[in-house]
């Protein structure tokens, strides 16, 4: 009998979590596996991601605009109420036997309520994780693993923490991180073809891996630190490739500074690559530089220097 999984992706971010999961799931003839896609992935300033989630092949349940083009937590909160509103009907609906989503955004934790409350099934990945920063990702993390049926966890430590939390020992199971099975398995494309596919030509062949994204208690000094990072890899050097930021309350002064450098020689800039463009850059790097997690798992797993700021 098929089994019918959903899965919910609002951010490029966690569909590249996910991604190879959702293939495998897509693979197998027992499941029948569809996405709800909404947020940055319709929006053309964050690159319409939703072409490279067509392009996997990945079927898509539902797709809706959801993401206000503002900057505050007003708009974050707004975006996550259109669509939790049309989520409600479209999940009850399609009536799927199990619900699946990652990490620690306010899309998630809006899924594990709806997944509650019509009596669906729902795993949550990446749970147990922790920060001492009082960022409220780790609150939603938290609050959303306490909604949660099942965790798929990284480590044993976060299976401990999920467990101090209160959590059954039986309903979590530390797996490692779903992200780097495609990550370590990928063959690199050649520098060169990186080069011709984003349409760029390195004039050192040496460049660092820039993921910088808003948080809420540096918003007043995050511009410079950004601009710092693409100012100290040129003094040494090396060149920059730089992403887009996340939508967080703070990312349209980090564009700001993107804009201000989109035609500096040795400075590239790009709001999406496809998969398999973005880990072959990431390979070829001499290191990653921001504030992204990436920097403890996938950096490690190649390894290249990660630099935190």
């Amino acid at each position: 009998m098929t089994k019918k999984i959903l899965g919910i992706s609002t951010i490029r971010s966690d569909y590249d979590l996910m991604s190879g999961l959702y293939q495998k799931l897509h693979q197998t003839p027992s499941v029948e596996f569809k996405l709800i896609v909404a947020g940055t992935h319709l929006s053309k300033t964050y690159g319409h991601s939703i072409d490279l989630i067509r392009a996997d092949g990945i079927e898509i349940l539902a797709s809706y605009e959801t993401l206000l083009d503002s900057d505050s937590n007003r708009s974050q909160l707004k975006s996550a109420s259109i669509l939790f509103q049309n989520m409600i009907d479209c999940v009850a609906s399609y009536q799927p036997d199990l619900l699946i989503y990652a990490g620690d955004r306010e899309d998630i934790i809006l899924t594990s309520i709806v997944g509650h409350y019509l009596g669906i099934p729902t795993v949550h990945f990446f749970g147990g994780d922790h920060g001492e920063d009082g960022h409220v990702d780790h609150l939603i993390r938290h609050a959303t693993s306490k909604l949660s049926t099942a965790h798929v966890v990284s480590t044993q430590q976060h299976k401990e923490r999920l467990i101090a939390l209160g959590e059954e020992s039986k309903r979590i199971f530390p797996l490692g991180s779903v992200a780097l099975d495609k990550f370590v398995q990928h063959q690199a494309l050649s520098l060169e073809e990186c080069q011709r596919r984003i349409g760029v030509e390195l004039q050192t062949q040496k460049f660092g891996l820039v993921i910088f994204h808003p948080i809420p208690e540096e918003q007043a000094h995050a511009h410079h630190y950004l601009e710092n990072i693409i100012q100290t890899l040129r003094k040494h050097q090396l060149e920059a490739f730089v992403s887009y930021p996340n939508t967080d309350p703070g990312n349209k002064q980090l564009i700001s500074v993107l804009q201000k450098y989109e035609k500096t020689p040795g400075v590239h800039i790009y709001k999406n690559l496809e998969r398999e463009l973005f880990v072959s850059l990431y390979k070829h790097a001499q290191l990653i530089i921001g504030n992204s997690s990436s920097g403890l798992l996938e950096a490690a797993s190649i390894p290249i220097p990660a630099v935190n700021v």
